[in-house]
């Protein structure tokens, strides 16, 4: 009689990670969704702060980057064994500056498209504060793969930084502008620092953000000229030759509540005597990468059909 084979179960890979030494281990944990209350963090903060630093960098970052854990996923729905990654990050963020060595070893993990991973990195590097802004400029000008682009994460930790550390806000903004002026940059990258300039209300970038639009050096799908022209209240005044515009680009910023019928039309006497640049005028309907997504999802259109488009 033919002996059956019997099938392979998801179980042979669910108890490697029972090996982690305490406390490590409580946060892989049992699986109960209530074990991670505020009493649980305090406490395990306080047991790995007892613990060599260099230890506990290194033994949360590994936990981080162990994907295995997903088989918790895959072996029952709801598991949250295995979102074990992100609360590894989420301790390494309560470590504060101590975890700095760590920030470019989770790098990869911007690239996982794991919403749970990815907001779990980009609380870790808010964590880090100003600490974090030389390999964030450094991240922005580097050879990025523009298929699967995390300069949208890195912009996403800029935009939060100046409200977290006021005192770096003109080292955040130059650095935007620097990622945006190096023609070795691409259109994502860009057009995500100029999607973070605006958000940081940087007029002092008008001219570079004009220039790269000049340039044809930003991704429209993301921003475009009429964002920006809208953001910043600029008067634009019809070129005689067709598809052009000239642009004013120093015209005051309006108040965001005045509607246009309250504005009147700035004369060109009371304008800049700079002379006006002359670039494509780019008007297209289009959702934002942080905006929702208009699926109804409730999540951004970057995570959600914007990973399709």
């Amino acid at each position: 009689m033919k002996q059956q084979t019997k099938a392979p179960s998801h179980g042979s890979d669910l108890g490697a990670h029972k090996a982690l030494p305490q406390p490590y281990q409580r946060l892989f944990s049992d699986g109960r969704p209530d074990s991670f209350g505020t009493v649980f963090w305090k406490n395990i903060l306080a047991d790995l702060k007892a613990r060599p630093t260099a230890e506990v960098v290194d033994t949360l970052t590994r936990m981080s980057l162990d994907r295995s854990y997903v088989s918790y996923s895959r072996h029952k729905d709801q598991d949250v064994r295995s979102e074990t990654p992100a609360r590894a990050l989420h301790a390494l963020a309560q470590l504060g500056p101590d975890a700095l060595p760590a920030v470019t070893r989770v790098l990869p993990l911007l690239w996982t498209f794991d919403d749970t991973v990815t907001d779990a990195v980009v609380e870790f590097y808010r964590s880090q504060g100003p600490t974090i802004l030389p390999f964030i400029d450094e991240w922005l000008n580097s050879s990025w793969n523009e298929d699967n682009n995390p300069v949208a994460f890195l912009t996403e930790v800029l935009g939060v930084m100046p409200a977290d550390h006021p005192e770096c806000r003109g080292e955040v903004t130059a650095l935007l502008r620097r990622a945006v002026e190096n023609s070795g940059n691409g259109q994502e990258t860009v057009a995500w620092c100029i999607f973070c300039l605006l958000e940081l209300e940087d007029r002092d970038a008008i001219d570079t953000i004009l220039a790269a639009f000049q340039a044809n050096r930003v991704d429209t799908e993301i921003i475009t000229l009429q964002d920006v022209l809208d953001e910043f209240n600029i008067e634009i005044i019809p070129d005689s030759e067709p598809g052009l515009i000239q642009v004013m680009p120093s015209v005051p910023r309006r108040e965001r509540n005045a509607s246009q019928s309250e504005i009147e039309v700035v004369g060109i006497e009371e304008q800049s005597e700079k002379k006006p640049l002359t670039i494509p005028y780019v008007r297209a309907e289009h959702v934002g990468r942080n905006h929702p997504c208009p699926c109804g999802s409730g999540k951004k259109y970057k995570k959600c059909c914007g990973l399709l488009a």
